[in-house]
C-alpha cells in the first residue's frame, strides 16, 4: 500500500484552471486524481472535493482532500467628472472594475442627475456625488465603492428688456422682460435699487433671471 500526499489546496481565483499536486510514498507511483467526480480542475471559486488514486501495477492507494479556491478582489477605477451645463445629453461616468464586472451607479441628489442604467441624466443644476459599486459575484469579492461629485452650472438664458418708455402719471412703473427660454422669472432692479420708479428721468433697469437652471 502506497502513501498518497496531496497538496496546492490552497487558492485564489484567476480565471484558470487550478490542479492539485500529489506526492506518493514510494516515489514516483503514476496517480490519477478527480475533482468533484470529473477529470477536470477546477476554476471557480468554492469548494471541491479532490480524490487522488494510485495507478500502478503493484501499490495500490489513495487519499481525498477538500480544494478551497477563494475569491479574488477587484479594484473600481473613477476618474473625475467633468463639469456639465443644465441641457447637456446623457453622460457615461466611465467607471470600471479590475474584474472587467460592469459597476452600477448611485446618485445622492436625484434633483440634479438621475442614474438611467449605466447613464447619468442631468435633470437640474448644482451638484450630485455619483457612487459606483461593485457587489461581487460568484467568483470576486465586493468592490469598494468609489465616489466622485458631479458639478452642473446653470445653462445661459437671453433676457430682452421692454416697457422702457413709459410717461409721468405720479404711479410706479415697472420694467418688463422676455426670456429665451420663455416663460423664466425675472426680477428687477433701477439705479441698483429694487423701488419702482415714479418719477420722471432716467433709470437704469436691469433685468436678471431667478430661476435653479438658467442664469442671464
Amino acid at each position: 500500500l502506497a502513501t498518497v500526499t496531496l497538496s496546492g489546496l490552497e487558492h485564489t481565483y484567476d480565471g484558470k484552471p487550478i490542479p492539485a499536486g500529489a506526492k506518493t510514498d514510494p516515489r514516483g507511483l503514476t496517480v490519477s486524481i478527480t475533482y468533484d467526480g470529473g477529470d477536470t480542475a477546477p476554476v471557480n471559486a468554492g469548494s471541491h472535493q479532490v480524490v487522488a488514486t494510485v495507478q500502478d501495477a503493484n501499490y495500490g492507494g489513495s487519499a481525498s482532500a477538500t480544494m478551497t479556491i477563494a475569491k479574488a478582489p477587484q479594484k473600481i477605477t473613477f476618474k473625475d467628472l467633468k463639469v456639465r451645463t443644465f441641457g447637456d445629453a446623457d453622460l457615461s461616468p466611465g467607471a470600471m472594475t479590475s474584474s472587467g464586472i460592469p459597476v452600477s451607479y448611485t446618485s445622492s441628489n436625484t434633483g440634479v442627475a438621475e442614474i438611467i442604467g449605466d447613464q447619468v441624466r442631468i435633470v437640474g443644476a448644482g451638484t450630485a456625488m455619483i457612487t459606483a459599486s461593485q457587489a461581487g459575484d460568484g467568483n470576486y469579492l465586493a468592490a469598494e465603492q468609489m465616489q466622485r461629485t458631479l458639478t452642473v452650472n446653470k445653462a445661459s438664458a437671453k433676457v430682452t428688456l421692454d416697457g422702457l418708455a413709459q410717461t409721468y402719471d405720479g404711479n410706479p412703473k415697472q420694467a418688463s422682460a422676455l426670456t429665451t427660454p420663455a416663460g423664466l422669472k425675472v426680477i428687477f432692479s433701477y439705479d441698483g435699487r429694487d423701488d419702482l420708479p415714479v418719477n420722471a428721468g432716467r433709470y437704469k433697469v436691469t433685468g436678471t433671471v431667478q430661476d435653479a437652471n438658467y442664469e442671464g
